[in-house]
């Protein structure tokens, strides 16, 4: 089954930074939000300079993507991506204190692995994933294993951190 990622590509507001909330408890996709007021509520923040070239595509329980094994069935995946001309990010969001970053990655590896059946992933200089988590904002891994096992599976660069810095 072709998924195309792209068809649910919405362009961003040209703002200094902005959110992206994943409702816990609701079987609904992620989205953006731009009131800094609610900033603790977010599970990514997202500094972007005012860039004019940002999008965002929510992923799980937006974009369909079934288990080669049961069609009835759908994949774990992430929560959303972001683009820009040269950089394309996959992002997972929690929000429990005790999330283990190498399970938040397997999710990544999933929408990871189904983008490049889809589309040429290597027309974007960089490749990025993050694990976001809001209760643990400053969650790290205790050794950068995961980190380059993710790199040299996916060829992405795997960040675990709430803070999404300015792509370019």
């Amino acid at each position: 089954m072709q998924v195309d990622f792209f068809a649910y590509s919405q362009k961003v507001n040209v703002v200094p930074e902005f959110g992206i909330c994943d409702d816990t408890g609701k079987e609904k996709p992620a989205y953006i939000d731009y009131d800094i007021s609610r900033q603790e509520d977010w599970g990514a923040l997202v500094q972007s300079e005012n860039s004019h070239d940002y999008s965002f595509i929510a992923v799980d329980n937006n974009i369909i993507i079934p288990k080669p094994d049961n069609e009835h069935q759908e994949e774990s995946r992430c929560d959303a991506m972001l683009h820009t001309n040269k950089t394309i990010a996959f992002i997972e969001l929690k929000d429990k204190r005790k999330t283990k970053a190498g399970d938040a990655a397997k999710q990544l590896k999933t929408a990871i692995k189904v983008f490049k059946e889809n589309h040429d992933i290597e027309s974007f200089e960089n490749k990025k994933a993050y694990v976001c988590n809001k209760a643990h904002p400053h969650m790290n891994v205790t050794s950068n294993s995961l980190c380059d096992s993710f790199l040299e599976e996916t060829g992405v660069t795997l960040h675990v951190a709430r803070t999404i810095s300015h792509f370019e």
